[in-house]
């Protein structure tokens, strides 16, 4: 037997001797163990990272088209970017809600978190309001389309041209008064009828957007006296316990009303836009015009017509909770032919005196701008 650089020669045969150390490494290099496999999400981890991805990609895209415009495409993509955030949020309310309701089969872990953030996140921009944009989104990306073609650059009003554009000043912004907004419609449409060209154009737009504003007061005006005549807290005109979801949607339509008449007055400028370039506005005299209405509507007037609307929905939300109030006391009342609220309840006390506080409130908001109260007849 031989032993020569780590070969053993037996009968003729080498036999390849190894080291200890260096076998047992050799012996694990052939053992072929499977590597252990990655954890998949399941669906509803998926559905909530989706929603929140959702998010993401619609704040990439709002950044992508932010900031001044300087060519038609630009101006036209800010409509068709509106409407892809639009879906994108509308989406990551599915998955979130997808997401949710997996809940019960894969558990809350990796689920829970991702997909409340993502139905509040994506939920939000239906809440307040971020489809209304749309509308003058396309009157705006019409407008482009007819001035541009394919792409060429338009003349954008920066701060420098609006200032040196001769365009004189044919509405007066400073003296608006928005509690009698139907006297200021008239005048301006007045006024459009002596002009001529594009003065009047921004006039007629200017009459059109009040007229807008003036019916949606109006409407919330019905609602308060449909309310009013309803006579909702008389107790001995219950008669039925449906009697208290019909007076319920009563308040709730002064609510939706009053709701939907705020979202005019906080998208103005918006609206003031999509108006000027349906009455045929040059995109430099609708920039300047925007610029002139926010510059110069008074500071206190905004801030009042705010104050009012305050008021009012209170009054409308502290409705809802008496009229709740009341169908309690109903259900404890042993004598519904004579129905009256305990003498002694505490909750039916305690809305209806807050009932009363928000609606001394607003009698006296509306005192202070000159308004009649309905509520006083």
């Amino acid at each position: 037997m031989w032993f020569a650089t780590g070969k053993e020669i037996e009968c003729g045969k080498p036999i390849v001797i190894y080291p200890d150390e260096f076998r047992a490494d050799s012996q694990k290099m052939d053992v072929n163990e499977p590597s252990p496999e990655k954890k998949k999400r399941n669906l509803g981890q998926a559905a909530a990272n989706a929603s929140l991805v959702a998010v993401i990609a619609a704040w990439i895209i709002a950044a992508a088209y932010k900031g001044p415009n300087n060519s038609a495409t630009m101006e036209q993509g800010k409509f068709y970017a509106e409407l892809v955030r639009m879906i994108l949020y509308g989406l990551g309310v599915v998955c979130a809600i997808v997401a949710l309701a997996s809940i019960r089969k894969y558990g809350a872990k990796g689920i829970l978190c991702a997909a409340v953030v993502g139905l509040l996140w994506n939920a939000g921009y239906f809440i307040l309001g971020g489809p209304k944009q749309l509308p003058a989104l396309r009157a705006y990306a019409r407008s482009v389309a007819a001035q541009g073609d394919g792409g060429a650059t338009l003349p954008v009003a920066n701060s420098r041209q609006v200032a040196a554009m001769p365009a004189k000043e044919v509405v007066d912004y400073g003296a608006i008064d928005f509690q009698r907004l139907d006297k200021f419609a008239t005048a301006a449409r007045d006024a459009a009828a002596r002009e001529s060209g594009e003065d009047a154009r921004v006039l007629q737009a200017w009459a059109d957007m009040l007229s807008a504003l003036v019916a949606a007061r109006q409407k919330a005006q019905e609602a308060e006296n449909k309310l009013i005549a309803a006579d909702v807290l008389n107790p001995a005109t219950v008669k039925d316990p449906d009697d208290f979801v019909k007076r319920r949607w009563i308040a709730n339509e002064w609510s939706i009303a009053l709701h939907e008449s705020e979202l005019q007055f906080q998208h103005l400028p918006g609206i003031f836009t999509r108006h000027l370039f349906t009455s045929g506005v040059s995109n430099q005299r609708a920039a300047l015009e925007n610029q002139r209405l926010m510059k110069d509507v008074p500071k206190a007037t905004i801030e009042a017509n705010r104050a009012l609307h305050s008021a009012e929905d209170a009054v409308a939300v502290r409705f809802n909770y008496a009229i709740t109030a009341l169908e309690t006391e109903w259900a404890y009342a042993r004598d519904r032919a004579a129905f009256k609220p305990r003498a002694d309840s505490a909750n039916w006390k305690e809305m209806t005196g807050a009932l009363a506080k928000a609606q001394d409130a607003l009698k006296k908001q509306r005192q202070e701008l000159g308004l009649a109260d309905p509520w006083s007849r």
